[in-house]
């Protein structure tokens, strides 16, 4: 059992941290697909939200119509998707 002192984490939240940290994503951030998945029906630029960090590099990734219907949830690398921003990027906004 992975043991630990009150205030420190895990070893595998410490992985884990360093996984999400290293590529960028993480949970709740907005994507759109890069590449057409034709076996889950899925084409490029649809958008959707990561749920979950399956493996590294593996997202579970939410696809929801504009009612907020789930239509679609599939396994997407991080390779076959984009992040999508609502935000300027820092050194912009910092000019404002």
């Amino acid at each position: 059992m992975d043991h630990q002192k009150r205030g420190e984490f895990s070893k595998a939240l410490n992985v884990l941290y360093k996984v999400i940290m290293e590529n960028g994503y993480k949970t709740l951030d907005v994507i759109a697909l890069t590449v057409d998945i034709p076996e889950r029906h899925l084409r490029r630029g649809e958008i959707g939200t990561i749920l979950d960090l399956l493996t590294p590099g593996v997202w579970d990734v939410e696809f929801s119509d504009n009612l907020g219907r789930t239509y679609a949830l599939a396994s997407i690398h991080e390779d076959q998707m984009m992040h999508l921003f609502n935000e300027p990027a820092p050194e912009i906004a910092s000019a404002y």
